[in-house]
């Protein structure tokens, strides 16, 4: 691959349980590694769930090979995070590796970014709080 296609500078981030002053278990997303990528969306879709018309968006991000990339992890491009379904070694020789990745996205309030929502005006919302 040219390396002027890699022109998206992404974060991949992995999902780590930590414990808090209680012993309570905490889920946060640590970065792994920032890479120079292509992002290619593939293929939308619409659904309704609870009343309310959402879309999932399919992208191949394709990155320099690296080591320790799986299907639990995710991507993090312009504030939107991308969670990654599929890891393909493109041609199994340890040079390009296409992530297949999904993205939801609420038309009402904006993008799904952990489990918060981050409205169109950047605003983050946490899972409980109330949009107003």
């Amino acid at each position: 691959m040219v390396a002027g296609r890699l022109r998206h500078q992404i974060t991949i981030q992995e999902q780590t349980t930590t414990q808090d002053e209680y012993g309570q278990a905490i889920e946060t997303w640590t970065a792994i590694a920032t890479v120079r990528a292509s992002i290619e969306p593939i293929r939308g879709k619409e659904y309704f769930s609870s009343n309310e018309r959402n879309a999932e968006v399919t992208t191949k991000i394709t990155i320099r090979h690296i080591s320790g990339i799986y299907p639990n992890m995710r991507i993090i491009y312009q504030n939107k995070a991308y969670d990654i379904k599929d890891v393909i070694n493109y041609q199994e020789r340890n040079h390009m590796m296409e992530l297949m990745c999904t993205q939801e996205i609420d038309y009402l309030t904006g993008v799904i970014f952990n489990g918060d929502l981050v409205t169109y005006d950047g605003t983050i919302v946490t899972y409980g709080e109330v949009l107003i």
